[in-house]
């Protein structure tokens, strides 16, 4: 009994890969580098998924503040199953965020304002 309850943490992690952190609207970050990160697709997604995902992974799982810019180094629009690439350097950003409303860095969201769109994201993700 004591080795299978020691056994489901590694089950439950097993399907994450190493160095996974998951993002408050259930998408998953990976860690690739030196303060570079890809949020995978997985299923239906919009660009402010991605960046929700972005955004909770650089104040929760890094610990930066909310106002650490997150520059987005894949350009947009995601296609369907591609992966979003970002990175806490301006070094190799695109010029677009992706979403609708632009302003201030190029390419760029402050990460407060990036998991500020998790509320609705996990909302959609959830239907």
């Amino acid at each position: 009994m004591v080795r299978l309850i020691a056994a489901v943490p590694v089950l439950l992690l097993a399907g994450l890969p190493a160095l996974a952190f998951e993002a408050q609207n259930d998408m998953v970050v990976e860690a690739t580098g030196e303060g570079t990160f890809t949020v995978p697709y997985r299923g239906v997604t919009v660009e402010e998924d991605f960046w929700c995902a972005a955004g909770d992974y650089v104040m929760r799982g890094l610990d930066k503040s909310g106002a650490t810019l997150v520059y987005r180094t894949s350009a947009p629009p995601a296609k369907v199953g591609d992966a979003v690439t970002f990175s806490l350097s301006a070094a190799g950003a695109v010029s677009s965020t992706g979403l609708s409303s632009e302003g201030g860095t190029p390419g760029a969201l402050e990460a407060g304002v990036a998991q500020g769109l998790c509320a609705e994201s996990a909302s959609r993700r959830k239907k």
